[in-house]
């Protein structure tokens, strides 16, 4: 019974993880526009991928150091978050002006870009965010990495399933219906921007 406790939690901690401020808005900065469901689930998924695959990396490290990694501090990671998410947002904002002087040119390329930046910031927020995968150093103490494991991969499910079915509402809801679409994706950059500074300045997001 508390292994089932233990695992559904995990997959509750997931969903609740995927909406951290610094997740949401990260994402938000590249599916805030209109495209094809299939892209923006595209995009949204790169995210989570990068994000999951960096968690059962650091959970095979944890299980192997015996929970030595519980000490290890995250903050300098933390500020490298604040500053690729500067760095996003500087880059999608220098996009939109490029997209204003050349409308519709190199949609596909700049589709892959893209989904290669959430990739990349999936990882990052991976090792970043991984406070959650460290309540579990008495599971990895105690020599159960399968249910460390079990735990991580539910936990990596709810997370994936809450930002597809996020990314889906953008796209089928609030980009379809919403009349100034332009003006939520600068209002999206200025988040990611936002959110970045005050990762880099170490401030506790909310």
């Amino acid at each position: 019974m508390d292994s089932v406790f233990l695992l559904s939690g995990g997959f509750v901690l997931g969903c609740l993880h995927a909406l951290d401020t610094d997740h949401i808005a990260t994402v938000s900065a590249l599916i805030v526009e209109k495209q094809p469901l299939r892209k923006t689930l595209g995009l949204a998924l790169r995210w989570s991928l990068g994000h999951s695959l960096t968690l059962l990396a650091l959970a095979g490290l944890m299980v192997s150091a015996k929970g030595a990694l519980g000490v290890w501090s995250f903050s300098g990671a933390e500020r490298l978050v604040g500053l690729s998410m500067i760095g996003l947002g500087s880059w999608v904002l220098s996009r939109e002006w490029k997209r204003m002087a050349t409308p519709g040119g190199h949609e596909e390329e700049r589709h892959g870009r893209s989904g290669l930046a959430l990739f990349g910031m999936g990882v990052l927020h991976g090792v970043a965010g991984s406070s959650s995968i460290f309540l579990l150093v008495p599971v990895a103490v105690s020599g159960s990495g399968g249910a460390l494991l079990a735990y991580v991969l539910l936990f990596s499910a709810g997370m994936i399933l809450t930002m597809g079915l996020y990314s889906a509402l953008v796209n089928k809801g609030l980009v379809r219906f919403f009349r100034y679409r332009k003006q939520l994706r600068y209002v999206s950059i200025l988040v990611v921007l936002a959110v970045g500074f005050r990762l880099l300045a170490g401030l506790q997001l909310l």
